[in-house]
């Protein structure tokens, strides 16, 4: 249920963005203004546990968001409370998308078509590339965007890092919520 409420709030930043910004449901977005924390973010257990919390920059864009209209699927497995004022004892830390490169075939037919070259090329020249992994907590997205083009993956791992951070940096935010060029949520 978490991947729902995950998919729930990727619509909702995005659908809160383009009406705070007059902009049509044919305009892509490339930031927000929201943005998301795992308090109990676990990289040692690999685990973002269940607790999200979502930041904006004023109560009005946070009430303009509507949470409890899009998540209404997701409130019979968890809950929604008041928006709540950060403590300013809070750190700060910048949740962030780490993508990997783990299939070569895959990367090898995207060269190939991307530089004009055949398959085999593109799978000779990224032969000395070795697949790479990761221990970082994921959460499996729907890419929507994918299912509309006729995607062969539409369902994918969202890899998420946390960086401390020492101080508050603010900023932009990807359409998940996840950092974009550094900017930071506070920790509490």
């Amino acid at each position: 249920m978490r991947e729902q409420a995950f998919r729930d709030l990727h619509l909702a930043f995005v659908e809160t963005e383009r009406k705070l910004q007059n902009l049509d449901k044919e305009t892509a977005l490339a930031s927000t203004r929201f943005g998301i924390s795992f308090p109990e973010y676990n990289i040692a257990i690999h685990e973002l546990d269940y607790q999200i919390r979502v930041f904006a920059p004023s109560a009005k864009d946070l009430e303009e968001l509507n949470l409890k209209h899009h998540l209404r699927r997701s409130l019979d497995y968890g809950r929604l409370t008041e928006a709540l004022p950060v403590p300013t004892t809070s750190s700060h830390a910048c949740f962030t998308r780490k993508q990997m490169k783990s299939n070569l075939d895959r990367i090898a037919r995207r060269k190939a078509k991307r530089e004009g070259l055949d398959f085999e090329t593109a799978k000779r020249i990224l032969a000395d590339k070795k697949n790479q992994t990761t221990q970082l907590p994921y959460i499996f997205v729907n890419s929507l965007s994918g299912q509309l083009k006729s995607s062969k993956q539409p369902r994918f791992r969202l890899f998420i890092n946390k960086l401390e951070s020492s101080s508050e940096k603010l900023g932009t935010f990807t359409t998940y919520g996840l950092s974009k060029n550094g900017s930071t949520v506070p920790i509490f």
